[in-house]
């Protein structure tokens, strides 16, 4: 017997002369190709369909994927039925209690420019499918993964130069001993020694006496006089890496599949520009 997943988002409820087909579908069991969390309130289940990927995204209360995920799989191996209602928001039933929306939508693909010598945190709301890296000039690039929980951290071997207390307004740090770099903290977490976050490095300014860092979100905790500052661990998917000029290099899922409460990926370039699009 050929099963099917069932989801409606609620929009032929409140419209229901005008359902489209990102308010409902059914899906062939055979056309799920993965059930993956996507972020601390959101599952994503991907269909692989004749008319190309399509996306499910649950809305759950947070943390309990396990729950979720073990429900589906549950009643696709054991359930008698043939159309399974996974989150059928219209008819008010769900395979688990604690799914609260739905999102349906085609696979979708998020841009994002880098140019010159930019060293930035690239923007993903979830874990990406793919990544394609196209150089509009010829570039050299390296890209990696950066520990965002203060548990996995290096010595800069920047040092304050004075102390700053803990506030939500902008704090520009004097530092000391090493000059701070793009490499070394621009748009960095920074945090204490023992693993205490201090903020987000958004900018610095070599040309001021002495050398200082600004935190325009603020800091978290104090920073004392001497407090070595550090930053998270990289690992790099691949460093210092020429892209030719109207060449693409595309990651998959494979390679790019890291948890985003743990990690941030950041890129850098030394050369060039590149369009970084994420797919999802």
């Amino acid at each position: 017997m050929e099963k099917f997943l069932l989801f409606t988002t609620g929009g032929g409820t409140s419209d229901p002369l005008n359902w489209d087909s990102s308010e409902a579908a059914l899906y062939n069991v055979k056309d799920l190709e993965s059930i993956k969390p996507a972020s601390a309130r959101d599952i994503d289940l991907t269909f692989n369909t004749s008319t190309g990927i399509e996306i499910v995204t649950l809305k759950i209360k947070n943390g309990l994927h396990n729950k979720i995920i073990s429900s589906i799989a549950t009643v696709i191996g054991t359930g008698t039925s043939s159309i399974i209602a996974v989150a059928d928001v219209d008819g008010g039933r769900y395979i688990n209690a604690n799914i609260c929306g739905v999102t349906i939508r085609k696979s979708i693909s998020a841009v994002q420019s880098l140019s010159g010598t930019t060293h930035a945190k690239v923007n993903l709301d979830r874990t990406p499918n793919s990544i394609i890296l196209g150089a509009t000039s010829a570039s050299v690039l390296s890209l990696w993964f950066t520990d965002i929980t203060g548990n996995d951290i290096y010595d800069t071997t920047i040092n304050a130069a004075e102390e700053k207390v803990a506030s939500t307004a902008s704090a520009t740090l004097n530092v000391d001993n090493t000059a701070p770099t793009n490499d070394l903290v621009l748009n960095e977490r920074i945090y204490k020694s023992d693993g205490t976050f201090f903020g987000v490095a958004t900018s610095f300014d070599l040309d001021a006496s002495p050398d200082n860092i600004v935190f325009s979100g603020g800091l978290e905790n104090t920073i004392a006089n001497d407090d070595d500052l550090h930053a998270g661990n990289r690992y790099y998917i691949f460093k210092s890496m020429a892209i030719p000029a109207g060449s693409a290099l595309k990651l998959e899922s494979d390679e790019i599949n890291f948890p985003l409460h743990k990690y941030d990926m950041f890129a850098q370039l030394a050369s060039g520009s590149v369009d970084l699009t994420a797919r999802y």
